[in-house]
């Protein structure tokens, strides 16, 4: 395929915030565990309604608390860095490509995270909603931002994220390094899942 468009993830791609996920989670749900090593990767080797399963959390619980999550995040999103190497890819990525991304994440929280750290700006942030799947956020794009998905990528973390790509019928990578490990990202059948940084540059070439 010839790829015009590389489209990312945000929160565990880009953005090292597993950790502050993770220490909100704990304060609004009341979590008695301590979320430590072993605790943290069971659970990234589990879809969310299996981690809300472990973590005795019901659904109408997770949707109860969404907007106070989303808003300590934003407010504390200064603890938030990018992962080793993020940064160089994306300056070697522009000009290029065009390069968006599609999150959950609200819009601003992104564009602040994107101006504490000096990283390069996208051609588009699109933030789907609570209501609204990320494969319908992908196939609106090309409507909105004239993009076609047969060449484009989508570079993300989760599982979900892998299916939402297939759903799409654009091409996806799954980095290994964010919110689910490599053997639940290798289930949903990406084109590839690479451990580093690094090695994405030469993996979207090679689509």
């Amino acid at each position: 395929m010839t790829v015009e468009t590389v489209i990312f993830d945000f929160d565990g791609t880009i953005a090292d915030s597993l950790h502050l996920f993770v220490e909100i989670a704990a304060d609004l749900f009341n979590i008695d565990d301590n979320v430590g090593t072993d605790l943290l990767e069971e659970l990234r080797g589990m879809r969310r309604n299996e981690v809300l399963n472990r973590l005795d959390i019901s659904r109408l619980q997770a949707l109860w608390s969404y907007r106070t999550g989303k808003r300590r995040f934003a407010e504390r999103i200064d603890e938030v860095y990018p992962f080793e190497g993020m940064p160089e890819l994306l300056d070697s990525l522009h000009g290029t490509y065009t390069v968006g991304i599609v999150t959950d994440n609200d819009v601003d929280t992104v564009e602040s995270f994107m101006s504490q750290h000096d990283l390069p700006s996208f051609s588009f942030i699109r933030s789907n909603s609570i209501f609204e799947s990320k494969a319908w956020a992908l196939k609106r794009l090309e409507g909105e931002r004239d993009i076609d998905l047969s060449e484009t990528v989508y570079v993300g973390d989760q599982i979900t994220d892998v299916e939402a790509a297939h759903e799409a019928n654009c091409a996806v990578v799954a980095v290994d390094w964010g919110y689910n490990t490599a053997s639940l990202l290798e289930s949903g059948s990406p084109h590839r899942v690479v451990s580093s940084p690094n090695g994405l540059l030469g993996v979207i070439q090679s689509l």
